[in-house]
C-alpha cells in the first residue's frame, strides 16, 4: 500500500502540474469538441488537420492551454495525399474534399491523434479532461484546507488560549456549526451564494474549520498546563510569543494529521457539490462534473468511462490520504 500512495500522488501531482503540457486536448479546459468523433471508445484513432494557431509560450499553456482551433476530421480508411512539397489533399468524413497548404497546418501534415478514454457525447477527449479536472479538484480542495487550516487553528488557539469569553463565544461558534449537517450546510452556503470556484472554497472551509478548530483548543489547553509554558508566564513573555514560539510548533503533528483527513473531505464535498451542480461554472472540468455527466450519459457507450474514470480516481485518492493520515499518526504515537 505505501508504494501504491507514492505512486499515485506522484501521478496525481504530474496532472495536476504539468496540466495542458501532457494532455492530448491542449485547448483551454480540454474544450475541444470533435462533432463527428462523439461517443468514440477508448483507444480509438484518427487522422485530424489542425489548423496553425497563433503563437503562445510554453509557461501560458501550461496555465491557461492554447485557444480552440479549426480541426478537420478525415476520412479513415484514406485520410489525405500529398500533392506535391507545399500542398496536402484533405479527404474529409463527410466526402468532401480540401485542399491546403502545409504552412497552414499546425504539425505541417495531418496527425494520427488517440484518445485513449474515448470521448463523451460533445466529442470531447476524456482523458484530457480528466487531467484538466484533477488540477481544477485538487486545487479547490487544498485552497479549501490551507484556509480551513488558517481559520481553525487561529480560532481554537484564541479559545484555549485566552479561555473565559473567547472560549465560551468560539465553543458556542463551533457547536452552532456542529449541530448542522455539513453536507446540507455546504449546498446552503454554494446556493446562497452562487457557484463558481471561490464559492465552492468559502462553502467547503465553513464545514471543515470545525475539527480543526476543536482539536487545537484542546490540545492547547493541555500544553497551557506544561511547566515550559508555566515558565515562560513567570518570565514575563507576551501572549504572541507563548503562542507562536512554544504552543504552535507543539501543534503541528495534530494539525496535519486531520488535515489529511480534511482533504479527503474537502474531495468529496467538492465532487458532491460539482455534481449537483453548485460547483464550479462549466465547461471548466472537475471530478465532480465529469461524474455528473458520466451518470447523465450512463445509458451511452462513453457514460460508463465518463462516469468510472474520475470515481476511480476519486476513491484511490481519498483511500491514499486515509492511509497517509493513519501512518503519521501512528508514527507519532510511536
Amino acid at each position: 500500500m505505501k508504494y501504491f500512495a507514492f505512486v499515485w500522488l506522484i501521478i496525481l501531482a504530474s496532472w495536476a502540474l504539468l496540466g495542458y503540457w501532457i494532455t492530448p486536448d491542449n485547448t483551454h479546459l480540454a474544450s475541444q469538441q470533435f462533432p463527428n468523433l462523439t461517443q468514440k471508445p477508448p483507444f480509438y484513432s484518427n487522422y485530424l488537420a489542425i489548423a496553425k494557431q497563433q503563437y503562445s509560450s510554453p509557461w501560458s499553456v501550461l496555465a491557461h492551454g492554447k485557444n480552440p482551433s479549426e480541426i478537420w476530421v478525415l476520412n479513415q480508411q484514406k485520410p489525405f495525399q500529398v500533392l506535391n512539397q507545399d500542398t496536402i489533399l484533405l479527404f474529409l468524413t463527410d466526402g468532401e474534399t480540401l485542399k491546403i497548404a502545409n504552412n497552414q497546418l499546425e504539425y505541417q501534415k495531418p496527425i494520427l491523434f488517440t484518445f485513449y478514454l474515448g470521448t463523451d457525447p460533445l466529442g470531447r477527449d476524456i482523458l484530457s479532461r480528466l487531467i484538466i479536472g484533477t488540477r481544477f479538484s485538487l486545487s479547490i480542495s487544498l485552497i479549501a484546507i490551507l484556509l480551513t487550516i488558517f481559520i481553525g487553528t487561529t480560532l481554537g488557539l484564541i479559545a484555549g488560549f485566552y479561555e473565559g469569553f473567547w472560549d465560551n463565544s468560539i465553543s458556542w461558534l463551533m457547536n452552532v456549526f456542529w449541530a448542522l449537517p455539513s453536507s446540507l450546510l455546504a449546498i446552503g452556503i454554494a446556493y446562497a451564494i452562487g457557484k463558481g470556484f471561490f464559492t465552492i472554497i468559502i462553502a467547503i472551509s465553513a464545514v471543515l474549520w470545525i475539527d480543526i478548530a476543536r482539536i487545537v483548543r484542546l490540545e492547547t489547553l493541555k500544553i497551557k498546563q506544561k511547566e515550559f509554558i508555566k515558565v515562560a508566564n513567570t518570565l514575563g513573555f507576551n501572549s504572541l510569543r507563548i503562542i507562536f514560539i512554544h504552543i504552535l510548533p507543539n501543534l503541528t503533528t495534530p494539525i496535519l494529521v486531520i488535515s489529511f483527513s480534511s482533504f479527503t473531505t474537502a474531495l468529496i464535498l467538492e465532487g458532491s457539490l460539482s455534481f449537483l451542480g453548485l460547483g464550479i461554472t462549466p465547461p471548466a472540468p472537475s471530478w465532480g462534473t465529469l461524474i455528473f455527466d458520466g451518470f447523465y450519459y450512463i445509458a451511452l457507450s462513453s457514460g460508463k468511462w465518463l462516469l468510472f474514470a474520475p470515481a476511480i480516481c476519486l476513491l484511490l485518492t481519498v483511500l491514499t490520504m486515509q492511509y497517509l493520515a493513519t501512518q503519521w499518526k501512528n508514527n507519532s504515537n510511536s
